[in-house]
């Protein structure tokens, strides 16, 4: 089993051939439309002061299917001299 780490942003994943992954929003692909995250409530108060606000927002996400993983090989590593 082949596998891979990569890192996304602040983010890193471990993959291997066929996984799909839900990425935040990479701007540099445009393939298919973005998928939105479920809804995240934001809700504020503030007791005894009659204050409370709630907004919510869905979190732009980037899905990356993996279809191929290629490494080195280790009869191609040059040493390196000390």
């Amino acid at each position: 089993m082949v596998f891979a780490v990569v890192q996304i942003g602040a983010h890193q994943f471990k993959v291997s051939n066929g996984d799909s992954i839900f990425t935040e929003r990479l701007k540099f692909c445009d393939v298919n439309d973005k998928a939105l995250d479920a809804k995240v409530i934001i809700f504020k108060k503030k007791r005894r002061k009659n204050y409370h606000r709630t907004k919510g927002h869905h979190q732009d996400l980037t899905k990356l299917r993996i279809t191929d993983i290629q490494g080195i090989d280790k009869s191609e590593r040059v040493p390196i001299a000390a």
